[in-house]
């Protein structure tokens, strides 16, 4: 299944996530890509190694459709429209960070069914609460510089905890634009 964080910080937002796969208890692979950048967005993915692919072709997809339809970015609204059926097709869990209307950096959390909530920290997979437990410790007035070595930090520390979290880590930032 794997493991994926997002934080919100002071001037952005810093996403991470693991590329282990499990077969029941057993790992996998440690080679799994469940976090992509497309433009000003980044992308978190957790589920079945099929539906985490499809799910990212799809909202590519998705995403440079609605720019060219529309001549703009996409932003955190829209884009979560469009992650919400693509995550409830394929059954994963998703952390989008995007920019809003506004331009400030924002977090989301998709789950299976589509529905979504926002956070300034979040987390998807397994071990969730581990992970959170470990992102509440973190300040909020932290700059994304500093986040992107402290998440990954934590994750580390995850990992050395629970079997479901491994290989190696992928992150992201979206900046705040305004």
């Amino acid at each position: 299944m794997g493991c994926g964080a997002g934080i919100r910080g002071a001037d952005g937002v810093v996403l991470a996530a693991d590329r282990r796969v499990l077969d029941g208890h057993r790992v996998r692979s440690d080679d799994l890509r469940s976090l992509e950048t497309v433009d000003n967005v980044a992308i978190a993915v957790v589920g079945e190694p099929s539906g985490v692919q499809g799910f990212h072709r799809e909202i590519r997809a998705d995403i440079r459709s609605y720019e060219l339809e529309h001549d703009r970015q996409i932003t955190m609204e829209s884009l979560t429209r469009l992650a919400s059926e693509d995550a409830n097709q394929h059954e994963v869990s998703v952390i989008l960070a995007a920019p809003g209307d506004d331009g400030t950096a924002r977090l989301r959390q998709i789950d299976a069914c589509g529905g979504s909530i926002d956070d300034d920290r979040v987390a998807i997979g397994e071990p969730k609460a581990v992970v959170l437990g470990l992102l509440e410790q973190l300040d909020r007035d932290t700059s994304v510089s500093e986040l992107v070595d402290t998440l990954t930090d934590r994750l580390e520390q995850a990992a050395a905890r629970h079997v479901a979290i491994g290989g190696e880590l992928d992150v992201a930032v979206v900046s705040d634009t305004s």
